[in-house]
């Protein structure tokens, strides 16, 4: 599955573990960063991607100082509904609120991938 999503291609997102849902958060905001900045001569290729992706990947899903950004800037909203978790969702498209009962950042983390995936 790492190797999917390494590729960028679809995951499942529920049965992904914490490191490979910080990855692929990371290689979404990474393309994000290379989009912006074209003129860096840094291309969207594997080769570029894999070179400029950090040794240490960041962690979304339990580090607010990480997520937040990303949760406030795709209007991703988080809420505790008693006897059944926590869930994320955001009015994009069609994206279905998602729960990870222990973890709200990583229900954050799994929305915004659903979210880029869309697009």
């Amino acid at each position: 599955q790492l190797s999917d999503l390494l590729r960028g291609e679809v995951m499942n997102h529920e049965a992904a573990s914490d490191f490979e849902i910080n990855k692929a958060v990371e290689r979404k905001e990474l393309i994000k960063l290379i989009r912006m900045n074209r003129s860096s001569g840094v291309t969207e290729s594997e080769e570029d991607i894999r070179k400029w992706t950090p040794a240490i990947t960041t962690d979304y899903c339990n580090d607010p100082a990480a997520m937040w950004p990303i949760i406030e800037k795709n209007h991703i909203s988080i809420e505790f509904i008693d006897g059944y978790g926590w869930t994320a969702g955001a009015e994009y498209k069609a994206t279905e609120p998602v729960s990870c009962y222990s973890k709200p950042l990583r229900a954050a983390a799994i929305v915004y991938l659903m979210m880029e995936g869309e697009k």
